[in-house]
């Protein structure tokens, strides 16, 4: 008597609530307010839960996460969090993302020029022998390269909030993005004391993916998988085939996010990296879900439709990653030493 007061109680103040929200009960929808019921176009109350929600959200371990799926034909962000016996589901519409023009081109030219100086900088205290100068030219390697990603960042955006993103979606093997990114940078993660795991399926992963977009969106991950991490830590990278979709896990086992920012990585107005994965996962009818608890790390999974058809993967307009994935690599100066970011200038190896 006690847990259907409790019940009672609770749905009377979430349907209140102007966020959508479910409430299941192991595998069963217990209540929905009167938002989620417009947002999923129905009352669900009583039904399976995998009739509304998909099954990797069904099955989460964790006690809270965050993520951006498509339910009822609906690009949806949602929080799941536990109640008791129960899960909470908060769902809403994306925010639109913040009005801002296009970046300037004199911006990309300057920045070109910063590249060159630094590139001729470099060059001249290697031949003076300075060390003190090399490092100095190395931390404005580095700078470059932050701020490259920054303006990217911001362009994507732009792009995505008026339309005039680019987006050409070719069969990519997903696996073979993931090799050509595994050995140089498990050399660069190994040199600051951090293991990079990969674990990758025998079968085909092919999916329709713009490869210049895909990598935006594993940049800004790493990036965040690795600028939590210390030496000692790991990063493992996992691809699946699942049924229809492909599912690419990426775990790290640093410092993690605090569960009450989890929301926030979401449904701030914040022009954020996880904006960008946001809105390119929606282009390609993904969806992702980021769980983490403050000091147990944080794990990224991203689910992309599976390509039906393996035989135009092998057609003369397949695309590939090898142009592509070096711009992921020296992305990744944010989080190398600098005398690393330098050796991205020198090594054709990693550009």
């Amino acid at each position: 008597m006690a847990e259907q007061f409790d019940l009672a109680a609770a749905a009377a103040l979430l349907q209140l609530q102007a966020d959508g929200v479910i409430l299941t009960r192991g595998r069963q929808i217990a209540f929905m307010n009167h938002a989620a019921t417009e947002l999923l176009g129905g009352d669900f109350t009583g039904a399976q839960t995998a009739k509304v929600l998909p099954s990797f959200l069904i099955n989460l371990q964790s006690h809270a996460c965050v993520a951006a799926v498509t339910l009822a034909e609906r690009f949806l962000t949602l929080t799941v969090s536990t109640v008791g016996v129960y899960r909470l589901y908060t769902l809403r519409e994306p925010q639109p993302l913040p009005a801002a023009g296009h970046v300037p081109q004199e911006l990309w030219t300057d920045l070109m020029n910063l590249r060159l100086l630094s590139q001729q900088l470099r060059e001249q205290m290697e031949q003076l022998e300075s060390r003190e100068g090399q490092a100095m030219t190395a931390k404005l390697t580095r700078i470059y390269h932050q701020i490259h990603r920054k303006l990217t960042n911001d362009a994507t955006l732009s792009g995505l909030a008026d339309g005039t993103l680019p987006f050409l979606p070719q069969p990519i093997n997903c696996a073979e993005a993931v090799r050509r990114i595994e050995t140089p940078l498990g050399k660069l993660t190994a040199e600051q004391g951090i293991e990079l795991r990969t674990e990758l399926p025998e079968e085909l992963a092919a999916a329709m993916i713009d490869g210049e977009l895909l990598n935006r969106v594993l940049l800004n991950l790493l990036l965040n998988s690795l600028t939590s991490c210390r030496e000692g830590d790991f990063v493992r990278i996992r691809l699946q085939v699942l049924g229809d979709h492909i599912l690419l896990t990426i775990h790290d086992s640093g410092c993690g996010i605090p569960a009450e920012k989890l929301r926030e990585l979401l449904w701030s107005k914040e022009r954020s990296g996880f904006a960008v994965v946001q809105g390119i996962l929606r282009l390609h009818g993904g969806s992702f879900l980021i769980e983490s608890d403050s000091g147990s790390g944080a794990t990224v999974r991203l689910l992309l439709p599976k390509l039906k058809d393996n035989v135009a993967l092998q057609s003369p307009g397949a695309g590939s990653m090898v142009d592509v994935n070096p711009i992921l690599l020296s992305g990744l100066a944010d989080f190398l030493t600098p005398a690393q970011a330098a050796r991205l200038e020198q090594t054709s190896e990693f550009v």
